[in-house]
C-alpha cells in the first residue's frame, strides 16, 4: 500500500535530519574526560573504543564493488536485522507489554541498546539513534521500518567512509566528518526531524500492527 511506502520514505528523511544532532553529540561525547581518580577506567574505555574503531575500519579497508557489498551485508544488513529483532522486537516490546508505557520502553531499550555495545565514547549518539528507531517501531507498527532505518544509517556511514575517508588513514568513525560548529545544524535538523516524525505519525495512525 502507498501508506507503507510513505512510512519508509519519511523514516529515511527523519534519519537524514537527525544526523547533525547525532554528529554533534558524537563530538561532545568523544571529548569527555573523566576525573583524575578514574583515569585508569578512562584508559580502558578509550582502548575498547579504539579497538572497536580499528576493527571496523579493517572490515572496510578493501576496495572494489564486491568488498563494498560485503561490508554492507556484514556491517549494515546483519546488524540492522539482528539488533532490531532483539532490541525493538523483543526487549522494547517486552518492556512495553510489562509496564504498559511505550515511551518508557523506547528510552530504556535505547539505553540498553547503546550500553550493550560497550563503547562509552559513542554512547550518546547511539542512544539517540536507538530512540529514533524505537519510535519508528511504536508508531510505524512494523519492525521492518526500524530495520530499514538502521540499515540506512549503517550503510550511509560505510559509503561515506569509502568515498571520502578511506584514503585518509586513521579515522574516528564516531566523529567522521563532524566539526565543532554543529549547534545550529543540530537544532535545525532536530526541528526537521520532528516535522518528519509528525507526518510519520499521521500517515501511520490508522495502520494495523504487523
Amino acid at each position: 500500500p502507498t501508506g507503507n511506502i510513505w512510512l519508509y520514505i519519511l523514516a529515511s528523511i527523519a534519519m537524514f535530519c537527525i544526523m547533525p544532532l547525532v554528529s554533534a553529540t558524537a563530538v561532545w561525547n568523544d571529548s569527555l574526560k573523566l576525573p583524575q581518580a578514574l583515569q585508569e577506567l578512562e584508559k580502558l574505555m578509550r582502548l575498547m573504543e579504539d579497538t572497536a574503531n580499528d576493527f571496523t575500519i579493517q572490515l572496510m579497508s578493501e576496495s572494489g564493488a564486491v568488498h563494498l557489498f560485503s561490508a554492507l551485508f556484514v556491517m549494515a544488513f546483519i546488524p540492522a536485522l539482528g539488533e532490531e529483532l532483539l532490541f525493538r522486537g523483543c526487549i522494547q516490546k517486552g518492556i512495553e507489554n510489562k509496564i504498559g508505557n511505550a515511551h518508557v520502553a523506547v528510552w530504556v531499550t535505547a539505553f540498553i541498546f547503546s550500553f550493550i555495545h560497550f563503547q562509552f565514547y559513542g554512547f550518546l549518539p547511539r542512544a539517540i539513534l536507538g530512540v529514533a528507531l524505537g519510535y519508528f517501531y511504536v508508531y510505524g507498527k512494523s519492525l521492518w521500518i526500524p530495520i530499514w532505518a538502521h540499515f540506512l544509517n549503517n550503510a550511509l556511514s560505510i559509503v561515506i567512509y569509502k568515498l571520502f575517508y578511506q584514503e585518509v588513514g586513521e579515522t574516528n568513525l564516531s566523529t567522521m566528518g563532524a566539526s565543532q560548529d554543529l549547534l545550529i545544524p543540530a537544532i535545525a535538523g532536530t526541528m526537521l526531524y520532528l516535522a518528519a516524525m509528525l507526518f510519520f505519525v499521521l500517515v501511520a495512525r490508522d495502520r494495523k500492527p504487523q
